[in-house]
């Protein structure tokens, strides 16, 4: 996606914002496989809550703040919100992405079409807030 590195921006948190790059890339793509090519909309959903959490990261280490291993981007966000107090209106559409990551685990949950499209949908309006607070 070729986002310059920003202004005064530690070398660990670029490093989570280029993973951050790499899952969305990779999600774009699994979301665009033909039908008959068979897409894993289970990888749609698992790259944009990886998304998500490598930006909540580099956020935070961008501030210097530790955080903890966890698939729960609610714990993330609890650490960012002093930093970033308008994300704390993404909270519930964060609180979805970890669910639909979680039941996608799953291979008993099937997981419909417009899950694929909201998850995406909320990965990229989030990488564009998380993206305009780094510059």
């Amino acid at each position: 996606m070729g986002i310059p590195p920003g202004v005064g921006m530690t070398s660990n948190s670029r490093c989570w914002t280029d993973r951050a790059e790499a899952h969305f890339a990779t999600a774009l793509r699994e979301a665009a496989v033909a039908e008959d090519l068979v897409p894993n909309p289970q990888a749609v959903i698992h790259h944009a809550h990886a998304c998500v959490q490598a930006l909540l990261r580099a956020r935070l280490a961008e501030a210097g703040i530790p955080f903890p291993e966890t698939p729960y981007l609610m714990v993330l966000l609890y650490l960012c919100v002093d930093l970033e107090p308008a994300w704390e209106e993404h909270r519930e559409a964060i609180r979805t992405l970890t669910t639909r990551f979680m039941d996608a685990e799953d291979p008993a949950n099937p997981i419909p079409p417009e899950r694929i499209t909201e998850s995406l949908a909320f990965c990229r309006a989030f990488r564009g807030l998380a993206l305009a607070a780094q510059a």
